[in-house]
């Protein structure tokens, strides 16, 4: 479980001795390989985040969903606050890089995620034809 899930809107941490604890408390074991993985805290009603797992998923990129219950206000926690002060709901965590709002999250796809994960590009390479999809 992460601390997103807990009743409390606080930190819940199942951390074993062989396991990683999430993102956001730090404490990771030897076998860390969280920071190769895309990170997506969402909450499953949000436009928002709907517009991010779209983009993830059509790059074809593998990230692990971190549920946010905006309804029990687990965006208000302090833990979560350190990754997305105005507590907004997407962020996207890869490794040391967090990144918040939509918009952002989408355009660094582009420039971002374009450069890191060049599979399955979300806009076509061609100039004028990506003024275009910005365009409208």
């Amino acid at each position: 479980m992460w601390w997103m899930m807990s009743n409390e809107g606080g930190h819940y941490c199942s951390k074993t001795s062989d396991d990683i604890c999430c993102h956001v408390c730090g404490q990771a074991s030897e076998n860390d390989d969280s920071n190769n993985k895309l990170q997506l805290c969402s909450y499953w009603r949000s436009s928002c985040s709907c517009r991010v797992r779209i983009a993830l998923n059509l790059k074809g990129l593998d990230y692990e969903y971190k549920a946010v219950n905006l309804v029990k206000g687990e965006q208000n926690s302090p833990e979560f606050r350190k990754l997305n002060p105005l507590g907004y709901v997407p962020i996207l965590v890869d490794g040391d890089v967090v990144l918040s709002d939509s918009f952002a999250i989408l355009l660094v796809s582009y420039l971002y995620l374009a450069e890191k994960y060049p599979q399955h590009p979300l806009l076509p390479s061609d100039l004028i034809d990506k003024s275009y999809q910005f365009s409208g």
